[in-house]
């Protein structure tokens, strides 16, 4: 007995597995993919590490409430006021990208949920 897959003229027999999702399930891609998250990850740790790190330029004024300059101005580095939450927001971006990108297809958000739902479990239900 065959079966016609949607409206396309494809027809293939009952007895063979679907073809959904099939590139997923090969060994090569698996392994693609994995050396892909950990690349996504290298990457996001040292755009985070510049980020971090990065300094600009400016002036530094001492002036007093009388407005009196009590010392010279000076030329100093310092962290842009972005530089932190654009830090965070690069870390968060590249490792859940870097978790969607793992075999199993199943983002951050759920392989958190799961880990958790493992440890409310009690030990002893675990092991069974």
């Amino acid at each position: 007995m065959q079966k016609v897959v949607g409206s396309s003229p494809i027809i293939r027999p009952l007895s063979a597995p679907p073809r959904r999702g099939f590139l997923f399930h090969n060994v090569r891609v698996r392994t693609r993919r994995i050396y892909l998250s950990g690349v996504v990850l290298g990457v996001t740790l040292a755009a985070a590490l510049w980020l971090l790190t990065y300094r600009v330029w400016d002036v530094f004024e001492y002036i007093d409430r009388t407005g009196q300059h009590f010392r010279p101005s000076e030329r100093v580095r310092v962290q842009p006021w972005w530089g932190v939450p654009a830090t965070v927001a690069v870390l968060f971006t590249g490792l859940g990208l870097s978790l969607r990108l793992l075999p199993g297809g199943r983002g951050p958000i759920r392989r958190l949920a799961d880990h958790l739902a493992r440890l409310a479990t009690p030990s002893h239900a675990r092991r069974a």
